[in-house]
């Protein structure tokens, strides 16, 4: 499904306010994947931030947020509310803004509204700032071609010029200060650069990409009575598998209405899982390069015929109707291979025709989607979002900043280690985490002995056991970062590998088998970056490298957390 461009509106309060609570009238109902952003920016002659933000009175699924500037400074923040979070109807409902502090400057707020947004994929996010006028620019990765890109930017001045790679929705400025946002609807992997030219000074960009939705999914009633009626057609019989998250989600029916057949995204498994798919369906955990190898076909319900159904295996994985197996060929030339039946777990990821195959218990944790990332200037205190989480999951933030200094953690957070340096004590880093309770800050802080640059990746963790075992810090000077080996003790363990390095290094590679949880650089201060994989029995994980884009001082660490 493509991504709709549907409304967008603007908002400016009056200067000197901590508080801002404009009416929007929203244009879009129930339904169709729909995705409200809303980005907000502002000037303060200290260091005003957002402290809260309601749609409807519901805080939003995901935000970014950068601040630039010491003294005078800029606030830009972007967040996003998808369909189950807003309000059912259309017509006017309040956007609630609380700062910690009174700007200055007037409060703008820019509102756009899209559909055909996929409601559960990660959205990938990234930051920029300079404290002098020029241009404002971010690289944010895309996971999914004809996704959804959007920029919020925030200028000190007055002055700014044209959006880079984007669509204008907003822009203006207001007294002595400036702001606007924009869209791409056609961003394609691996990444997009988007911007705005000529701001005056202080400029801020925050840059978030979101997939589109699946072809045939719609959070509106109607698909999903017609999916169901499509469901029921194919079997007469009910069916599962041993993990809900492999069950396909859309129902097919061919053109003469006789057969019809199941297929899931390779979008719509978890990133936690995508490896075991990609394992199970070509004996490597990595994304095929090439689909001249492999077929996906079914069996039709009532001839047994074997049929085509696509040569793309990012695509589709097909499901034998009758037997309730999920089936894998592999074309080599020849006759043609005998179907091998497996049953997708979680826990497992080996295929094979007899029932020998051993898997683990329980379910690996899960990485959730809505993780944040920021980078803040010098100072004592550090700010971070909170991503978006449920009650009972574990929340973690990865922070790192410039030279030897004591970091000093969030209130109410543990630390999984602390104050660690890089080679040569470039760099310092730190692990924090905390089990959500039912409510929870949008953000909080930690602090440094002594005023620096800081960067912090955080997400949350669901079916999170606690922390299994940490390796050694690895350090070094050169272009490639070592996460050691250690032996897990238990099954079904999630692995993090963690890498910080000195001044902006990115990009950093993304090794095989793994997913990114997100990556963040800010020079010439700091980068880091966390990657991840499951893991299905215990036991050594593994060393792995990760290639940065030029020699600096580096660390390297590997954490493993057990399933609950």
């Amino acid at each position: 499904m493509a991504v709709s461009f549907e409304s967008t509106a603007r908002y400016e309060s009056a200067r000197g306010q901590s508080s801002y609570s404009p009416t929007h009238n929203l244009q879009t109902g129930q339904g169709n994947d729909r995705m409200v952003v809303v980005g907000i920016n502002f000037e303060d002659a200290q260091t005003a931030e957002v402290s809260t933000v309601t749609l409807g009175g519901n805080a939003p699924d995901g935000s970014q947020e950068i601040l630039v500037g010491t003294g005078y400074s800029g606030f830009t923040w972007l967040g996003w509310w998808f369909d189950s979070n807003l309000p059912a109807s259309t017509g006017n409902t309040t956007i609630a803004i609380t700062l910690d502090d009174a700007a200055t400057e007037a409060i703008i707020v820019d509102v756009i509204e899209f559909t055909g947004v996929h409601q559960t994929a990660t959205v990938r996010t990234n930051t920029y700032s300079r404290t002098s006028a020029g241009d404002v620019s971010t690289t944010v990765t895309v996971d999914a071609n004809d996704s959804l890109a959007v920029g919020k930017w925030h200028s000190g001045g007055t002055g700014y010029g044209s959006p880079t790679n984007l669509t204008q929705a907003q822009a203006g400025a207001v007294n002595s200060s400036a702001g606007g946002i924009g869209y791409n609807l056609n961003a394609d992997t691996p990444n997009i650069t988007i911007g705005w030219t000529a701001l005056t000074t202080r400029g801020g960009l925050v840059g978030a990409v979101f997939q589109p939705a699946p072809e045939s999914s719609s959070s509106s009633s109607s698909s999903s009575s017609s999916s169901t009626s499509a469901s029921s057609s194919s079997s007469s019989s009910s069916w599962s598998v041993e993990s809900a998250s492999y069950v396909p989600k859309h129902w097919l029916e061919n053109e003469e209405g006789e057969d019809s057949y199941g297929y899931v995204d390779v979008a719509d498994i978890p990133l936690a899982n995508q490896a075991d798919y990609y394992t199970w369906l070509t004996g490597s955990p990595t994304e095929p390069t090439s689909n001249s190898n492999y077929a996906l076909r079914y069996f039709m319900s009532e001839r047994k015929t074997l049929e085509v159904v696509d040569t793309h295996v990012e695509q589709y994985l097909c499901l034998e109707e009758n037997w309730m197996n999920w089936y894998r060929y592999t074309i080599y030339g020849g006759p043609e291979p005998t179907p091998i039946p497996f049953s997708i777990s979680s826990s497992s990821t080996s295929s094979s025709s007899s029932s020998s195959s051993t898997s683990a218990t329980g379910s690996p944790p899960t990485v959730n989607a809505g993780q944040t990332k920021g980078s803040t200037l010098s100072g004592l205190t550090h700010s971070v979002a909170i991503p978006s989480h449920s009650e009972g999951d574990v929340i973690y933030i990865y922070a790192a900043t410039n030279g030897n200094r004591t970091m000093t953690k969030p209130t109410g957070y543990s630390v999984a280690f602390e104050n660690v340096q890089s080679y040569a004590d470039r760099t310092t880093h730190s692990l924090w985490y905390k089990t959500a309770g039912a409510s929870e800050p949008t953000k909080v802080a930690y602090s440094l002995d002594l005023a620096e640059e800081g960067v912090s990746i955080a997400w949350s963790v669901s079916n999170d056991g606690g922390i299994d075992v940490i390796s050694a810090n690895n350090t070094g000077e050169s272009s490639s970062v070592s996460c050691a080996d250690v032996s897990s003790t238990v099954a079904n363990t999630l692995v993090l590998r963690l890498v910080h390095t000195g001044n902006d290094s990115l990009p950093h590679s993304l090794e095989s088998g793994q997913s990114w949880i997100d990556y963040i650089g800010y020079a010439p201060a700091a980068s880091i970056s966390v990657q991840y994989a499951t893991k299905a029995s215990a036991g050594a994980v593994g060393q792995i490298f990760i290639d940065i884009n030029f020699t600096v001082e580096w660390g390297g660490r590997t954490v493993v957390i057990k399933p609950a």
